[in-house]
């Protein structure tokens, strides 16, 4: 194959670019046509929980800070993702379809830019008389990446903003690269400058939005290698090209791989809240790139889903993961393979392996999410734009692919809207989705949650009863079954002693605290009348025992406990309880950090422990000066609680 020279490369000026700036105005024009039904939905799963602390009610620097540092997402708080949030949040509030409409305008940013890299990396492997071919190539590349319905999980979950936003900047980060690369020839020190530029502003962007950006010098090295295979055309541009590769890649490759290793039982620790084991994960794993390529390649409705907790865990070495294992080391090799005679097929199969080093292998992340093939799917469909390019004679005949390329994107775009109008209805969604997941537990308490909106807890109790079995260690759905119960005449004796014995010593996880966090602030407002003050002083405190919650969320489990407490007057085991809290207060985000202290000093005060209150409330005053706390009125009611209840 020849290669064209490192230069800037150029759409050729026989393709019009007017022509190319409609074609591409339509086809973002009908993916958001496409999109357009879902953006109706509601929030899904953790959508609350993550985008609620990136509220931004006022525009004042202290409230920005305290909305972009405040999230506890991922090891690094995700601030630029949180950033996005708050603004989402400031102009329109907490109306989902904005928060999807602004993913859906982010995806066909992202679909704009693979087009762009697409183009400029295919330059590099057609001959200079072919330039228009490599542009043709991209296009249907970044086509069949925007329409594909696989995304729609992705663009149409809110949270997701984070993939998004991740994706956007790690491809900006490599245009810059291979701009600067192709510069290299001519201008090493501008085509550097590019290359660290870009690399730096545009990386970092990146990984502040999700960690998994930090797969960014695994990208680099894949096109590195695949496409300009480290060619230079001088002495100076190959020393320039090594710091480089020296800087960005082998430093921070190395520096992570140490911390990781370093860290290796903190990293793993996961393992024991979940349902399957170090091993079983690899084994299952094998099995699960199979299933994202086939989703990829061979897309079907009834495979793709919110929720695919209902995989199957790989439990030993059976023949299927063992071919599946061996498979996956065939394409590995067929990378190797490749490097000299097909580098655009190797230069696809090492991108999709490098894109899911981080979730895919041992982390004790969850089995299996779409989203985490947004980034991937590029070196699956790069080789298929370009050997269709290739295979087909275009100078002879160009009815025929034509049509097939026709017919391939109105079944992928046809697909999309079907995928896209069930998850703008959320009665819709749930309910296909317990149809095809009928053994997924997430599918079942998500749709016990409608029920109970629609004033039908008998069916609510039903889904959770099945939840129940297919997951019994899980303490939240007792929780969950309890809370339908709160307009009864009353709640069943057997239920409350199952609840609080789970909860004691089952699995207690993010599910099982935020049903706790329902049921208790249900009755907080006096929302729930069947629910006695000594029902609800057991659960929580049943919630405190659980060993199995890591300390974070024991934290929150405490402020539950200890609210519950000083509701019921009980303030001698509410200060006890906001003890424990304070002593914890490190898990906590900054934001979270004062609630044992206010705790403290109001029970304190309802005691008459002035001086103890009085020492809360001076420390709450030093938190007060950090820059992510805001507490200064909630202080000042409590000292002037303090002065009336002590003149």
């Amino acid at each position: 194959m020849i290669n064209a020279p490192l230069s800037a490369a150029r759409i050729p000026g026989s393709v019009q670019p007017f022509i190319v700036a409609a074609l591409t105005v339509v086809l973002l024009a009908a993916v958001a046509a496409i999109y357009y039904p879902g953006l109706y939905g509601p929030f899904m799963l953790d959508d609350l929980g993550s985008i609620g602390p990136a509220r931004l009610n006022e525009f004042k620097f202290d409230k920005i800070i305290g909305a972009v540092f405040g999230n506890e997402s991922g090891i690094l708080g995700r601030p630029v993702s949180a950033f996005s949030f708050a603004m989402t949040h400031y102009f329109h509030g907490m109306d989902a379809f904005y928060f999807k409409y602004h993913n859906l305008m982010l995806h066909l940013l992202n679909g704009v830019l693979l087009f762009w890299l697409g183009g400029r990396l295919l330059t590099e492997k057609f001959p200079e008389t072919e330039q228009q071919r490599a542009w043709l190539a991209a296009g249907i590349v970044a086509t069949i990446w925007l329409i594909h319905p696989l995304w729609v999980s992705t663009v149409l979950y809110a949270v997701q903003r984070m993939a998004l936003l991740s994706t956007l900047f790690t491809i900006m980060a490599l245009i810059t690269y291979v701009t600067g690369r192709q510069k290299l020839a001519s201008n090493p020190r501008s085509g550097l400058a590019l290359m660290t530029g870009g690399t730096i502003v545009f990386g970092t962007l990146a990984v502040f939005s999700k960690e998994n950006a930090a797969l960014l010098p695994f990208y680099i090295v894949a096109i590195e290698a695949f496409v300009f295979r480290f060619h230079t055309v001088s002495t100076t541009a190959r020393n320039r090209l090594y710091l480089f590769h020296i800087v960005f890649v082998a430093i921070p490759v190395s520096v992570g791989s140490i911390y990781f290793i370093s860290h290796l039982d903190a990293f793993l620790s996961g393992y024991a809240m979940r349902e399957f084991t170090l091993p079983e994960r690899l084994m299952t794993e094998a099995r699960v790139a199979w299933f994202y390529m086939a989703l990829l390649l061979l897309p079907r409705l009834s495979s793709m889903s919110l929720f695919h907790d209902d995989y199957p865990v790989a439990h030993s070495l059976d023949p299927i993961i063992l071919l599946a294992i061996m498979g996956l080391l065939a394409l590995l090799a067929s990378a190797a393979w490749s490097f000299r005679r097909h580098p655009v097929l190797g230069f696809g199969i090492t991108w999709f392996f490098a894109a899911h080093l981080l979730e895919s292998t041992v982390l004790p992340l969850e089995l299996v999410f779409e989203h985490r093939n947004y980034l991937a799917a590029f070196g699956v469909f790069l080789p298929v734009g370009f050997y269709s390019v290739k295979l087909c004679n275009l100078d002879k005949n160009k009815i025929i692919p034509g049509i097939i390329f026709a017919l391939i994107f109105v079944g992928l775009a046809a697909m999309t809207f079907v995928r896209a109008q069930s998850w703008g209805n959320d009665k819709l969604f749930y309910r296909i989705t317990v149809m095809e997941h009928p053994n997924s537990f997430r599918a079942h308490t998500s749709i016990a949650n409608i029920d109970l909106a629609n004033g039908d807890p008998e069916s609510a109790r039903q889904h959770l009863v099945t939840a129940l079995s297919l997951s019994p260690e899980n303490s939240g759905t007792m929780v969950h079954l309890l809370y339908t119960y709160c307009h009864a005449d009353t709640i069943p004796s057997e239920l409350v002693d199952q609840t609080t014995r789970l909860l004691e010593h089952g699995r207690l996880v993010a599910y099982g605290i935020v049903s706790v966090n329902m049921l208790a602030a249900s009755y907080f407002r006096g929302d729930c009348p069947a629910m006695t003050p000594e029902t609800i002083l057991n659960v929580t405190f049943a919630a405190t025992k659980n060993r199995s919650a890591g300390f974070d969320d024991q934290y929150y489990l405490l402020v539950v406990y200890g609210q519950t407490l000083q509701l019921l007057k009980l303030h001698e085991e509410a200060i006890r309880a906001f003890s424990a809290l304070i002593a914890l207060a490190g898990y906590a985000p900054p934001t979270n950090r004062p609630l044992g202290l206010v705790g403290l000093a109001q029970s304190s005060l309802a005691l008459g422990k002035d001086d103890q209150a009085r020492d809360a409330i001076r420390q709450l005053r030093i938190l007060d000066e950090h820059p992510l706390i805001s507490i200064g009125e909630q202080v000042s009611q409590l000292e002037a609680q303090l002065r009336i209840d002590k003149p």
